[in-house]
């Protein structure tokens, strides 16, 4: 309740600022690792631990700054976005930790700094500070790779906390429209937990049964936006 109470709060003081509101879309790909805090090892001899992995991020996002083409030096930026993440990890935990496919929610906050500031062009630079809460419920069924039959169910959730810098260029296409991209790095830390069930018919690797298994990491994520946006109060 507090956090949405904060949210609504953000947003608000958002609006009331915003020179420009704008919708658009996401792209990104991210590398990393996480680790899992079980020491648990299969029949395999191969423990959980350390798992690398990359993803592709795809979200739809509504953005809100504060200046768009003024000749000011500063300018604020907010996004919320929502989405989908791709993962894929790499070989180990004895072949069962498969892809995996996240919705997302996140916000992110842009300081910006003008390079280049005229009525018709803006390219600015600036830190960006970023929240990401992720889930996933996937469950799977098929063959090992000794062809024996196996189950295996998997939700996770997680938070990223990052921080990094942006690159924005504002484009004022008409009067009261402009087009914005902006190019981002940004480095996370992420915090969360995992719930992990596996049978096989043989017993051979073992059926495991895990309540809650916490893990944390880091990644790298770089982001490119691009939003049509409608400018205010800029004429």
């Amino acid at each position: 309740m507090k956090f949405a109470s904060l949210c609504a709060m953000i947003f608000l003081v958002g609006s009331l600022m915003a020179s420009g509101i704008g919708m658009g879309n996401e792209f990104g790909w991210d590398t990393g690792h996480v680790n899992y805090d079980t020491d648990w090892g299969f029949q395999t001899g191969n423990d959980l631990g350390e798992v690398s992995y990359d993803s592709s991020i795809k979200r739809f996002g509504f953005v809100m700054d504060t200046n768009l083409s003024k000749p000011t030096l500063f300018n604020y930026r907010i996004k919320f976005s929502y989405g989908s993440i791709d993962r894929n990890y790499d070989e180990g935990f004895a072949g069962r930790l498969r892809d995996e496919e996240f919705n997302t929610f996140s916000t992110e906050h842009s300081f910006g700094f003008g390079i280049v500031r005229n009525d018709n062009f803006r390219l600015w630079m600036g830190p960006s500070i970023s929240v990401q809460y992720a889930y996933s419920d996937e469950s799977y069924s098929g063959e090992n790779e000794d062809g024996i039959d196996f189950e295996q169910s998997r939700d996770s959730w997680y938070l990223d906390f990052g921080f990094g810098p942006t690159l924005g260029a504002n484009f004022k296409v008409l009067p009261f429209i402009a087009i914005t991209t902006e190019l981002s790095i940004i480095y996370d830390i992420t915090v969360g937990e995992m719930n992990y069930w596996y049978e096989d018919e043989s017993g051979a690797y073992g059926n495991f049964d895990w309540n809650v298994t916490t893990f944390d990491g880091r990644s790298t994520t770089f982001m490119l936006k691009i939003y049509p946006m409608l400018c205010l109060f800029e004429q």
